[in-house]
């Protein structure tokens, strides 16, 4: 708490405070008190990585990837399903959403656990409305879809709508790559 409050430059109050509100909803844990070095002894706490989870769906034309993560994005469970051509782009999501609820099941995530979903598409992306408006070729029909209202519908939690390579970029400056590099250069080849 004191290293809180010094990188803060919050009061010891405040963040003490605030510490107990994030151990009481389990963000963080309490770690309890550390041996002195002269003073006060330190209390110590931890990131609550397992508090919660977010689902990640990456929609291709010949295959879509689904994957869970904890809170500081280390997987928990992956799979691969083929993305069918045959289906509407309602129908394809409500597949898509029930594929992750049995990922979320064998992976014993609870649906109140899930607090985010991030899910990407080829082709043009409206954000704030989280809408698909004009995707490639290689699947018709989507244009103009409302991935995220779908998504969130069937599975009950926040969802954020991305273009695809935009997000393979943020993923490779986050945690690949391109880590720590203040530029770099992205290519992608489709299919």
């Amino acid at each position: 708490r004191a290293e809180l409050t010094r990188a803060t430059g919050l009061s010891a109050p405040t963040v003490g405070s605030l510490a107990s509100h994030l151990i009481r909803d389990g963000l963080v844990r309490d770690l309890g008190v550390g041996p002195s070095r002269g003073g006060r002894r330190p209390m110590f706490m931890e990131f609550n990585a397992r508090h919660g989870f977010v689902v990640g769906i990456d929609l291709g034309p010949r295959q879509t990837r689904l994957a869970i993560a904890d809170l500081s994005g280390a997987p928990v469970a992956r799979r691969v399903m083929p993305t069918p051509q045959e289906h509407t782009p309602a129908a394809l999501l409500a597949r898509i959403a029930n594929e992750v609820r049995v990922l979320m099941r064998e992976a014993h995530v609870g649906p109140n656990r899930l607090l985010a979903v991030g899910a990407s598409a080829p082709g043009a992306v409206d954000r704030e409305r989280g809408m698909v408006v004009a995707l490639a070729p290689d699947l018709e029909g989507w244009s103009k879809v409302p991935m995220a209202a779908i998504l969130k519908r069937a599975l009950r939690a926040p969802v954020v709508v991305e273009n695809n390579v935009n997000l393979a970029i943020l993923g490779e400056r986050w945690q690949g790559v391109a880590r720590g590099h203040d530029s770099c250069a992205f290519i992608w080849l489709g299919t």
